[in-house]
């Protein structure tokens, strides 16, 4: 009798030892999640993510922010603390690629004339102004410092291109994916000086399956409106939008999220294609764009298969003072997808 008792409190402790807490359902409080929708199983302070179709990956965040193809990609169990929230997604990214604040592969950067400083030397491909940047800042590491100094002496904007290119003759390992036709970019910076015109952010991308086209995710904050504008197609011309962007001074930190749709047999102004700004999630606040714009602007120069992302501060000097201005990127990441997103999960852990 004394062995059996024995044995049972064995098997109990070992059963209590391995038990899993409830998964997450959060539709119609069923017991079912059909695949292609995250399913969270966690197992002590240990959570799993799982349930997603083949050739999809699971993309995740914990701070409440907006989840995206450009939102951290899931590789495995992660800890998770008592009551923090944890929302998901499953989808298909055709490219992806993040940390780009202290990746310096496939780096570039170009301004009106060209010109050297160490240790970059830019192309002239880029930029407008009737001089260049008397002093180019471009520092990799946690984050990414990027200024320009537009010299007291020049009546016109100034402004550098600072760039990554995936793909082409620059990082020809890097994967792309002419046939993706969603592109979304997530960012957070603080803001560097004063005298910023305008901080524009973009998301070339080469595209040789379609005609040689430049796809482009052109986006920028007005600095005398305070409001977001997309591109307009081939940088002729800039449309404004409703979202706020008024609070981009000088110490402030934000976050940036924008898809834009890619319509490549369409026919739009300019032709190449269309391009369909979706909406741009600022701080918490999404705004539906829902614009159809010409996409010509690009890296015309680039070889074969190349996409990227970059920033461009344009300064501009006022009653004869130097200024000084740009961004510290704390964090860059830039994703192709199809659209297969599926609808956010969340679960909070126990």
């Amino acid at each position: 009798m004394k062995w059996v008792s024995l044995f049972w409190l064995l098997l109990s402790v070992t059963s209590c030892a391995q038990r899993q807490t409830p998964l997450s359902v959060t539709s119609g409080g069923g017991s079912y999640t059909p695949p292609g929708t995250p399913l969270f199983s966690q197992i002590g302070s240990s959570l799993i993510i799982s349930n997603c179709l083949s050739g999809q990956s699971i993309f995740y965040r914990t701070d409440g922010g907006l989840v995206t193809i450009a939102s951290p990609m899931y590789s495995g169990p992660f800890a998770v603390t008592t009551g923090e929230v944890i929302v998901a997604i499953c989808a298909t990214a055709g490219a992806y690629q993040t940390s780009l604040q202290s990746d310096s592969s496939g780096a570039a950067c170009g301004t009106a004339l060209g010109g050297t400083w160490s240790p970059w030397t830019c192309e002239a491909d880029g930029g407008v102004g009737t001089v260049n940047p008397s002093n180019l800042v471009w520092t990799f590491g946690a984050t990414n410092t990027a200024t320009i100094t537009a010299p007291a002496h020049t009546s016109s904007s100034v402004q550098a291109l600072f760039k990554w290119q995936f793909g082409g003759g620059v990082d020809p390992g890097a994967p792309t994916c002419d046939t993706c036709t969603e592109q979304v970019k997530d960012i957070k910076f603080m803001v560097i000086g004063s005298g910023l015109e305008n901080q524009e952010f973009d998301s070339p991308q080469f595209d040789p399956t379609h005609g040689n086209t430049d796809r482009q995710n052109g986006t920028q904050c007005q600095g005398s409106s305070g409001k977001i504008e997309v591109d307009s197609g081939n940088a002729g011309g800039w449309t404004q939008t409703t979202a706020s962007c008024s609070t981009w001074t000088s110490g402030t930190t934000h976050e940036v999220v924008n898809r834009v749709d890619h319509d490549l047999t369409g026919s739009c102004p300019g032709g190449n294609g269309c391009a369909l700004y979706k909406y741009i999630w600022i701080d918490g606040t999404n705004t539906t764009l829902l614009g159809n714009y010409s996409n010509t602007q690009g890296y015309n120069n680039a070889t074969g298969k190349a996409w990227g992302w970059q920033f461009q501060p344009d300064m501009l000097p006022t009653s004869g003072s130097a200024v000084t201005g740009g961004w510290t990127i704390i964090s860059a990441t830039v994703a192709l997808g199809i659209g297969d997103e599926s609808a956010p999960r969340s679960y909070t852990a126990l």
